[in-house]
């Protein structure tokens, strides 16, 4: 697998989300055929993007791994292939969310919880 472009990564995902809709509307619809779009090249590459623009992808989570650990340690590809081949035997496992209490803005002792997600996964 190689990472594609942005640009051409989003054309391919709209292209499958056309494709969703035009199946949503046979009667024959089958849900089996979504999971397989889950591992798709232009699904995780345009996931990778958009998780790696997300504000809170500097934070780690329980497993101590940034967006910066994957591109630098990792590979972003290496990365994203594990997680192709994990999907495709459906044997993917996240791991745990880090879970923190930050404060309600305007509201002095109330705190809400918040979920840090991992970015790498449970092995099989």
């Amino acid at each position: 697998m190689e990472l594609i472009p942005r640009q051409q990564a989003e054309e391919q995902v709209q292209h499958l989300q056309r494709k969703l809709y035009r199946w949503s509307k046979e009667k024959a619809f089958s849900f089996d055929r979504i999971y397989n779009l889950f591992y798709h090249p232009a699904v995780l590459c345009l996931a990778w993007y958009l998780l790696r623009e997300n504000q809170g992808s500097r934070t780690a989570g329980v497993d101590g791994v940034t967006v910066t650990t994957v591109k630098n340690k990792i590979g972003i590809v290496e990365w994203l292939t594990a997680i192709k081949r994990q999907l495709r035997a459906r044997t993917f496992e996240p791991d745990l969310v880090r879970r923190r209490r930050i404060p309600k803005p305007g509201k002095p002792g109330k705190f809400r919880l918040l979920g840090i997600p991992c970015l790498l996964y449970t092995s099989p």
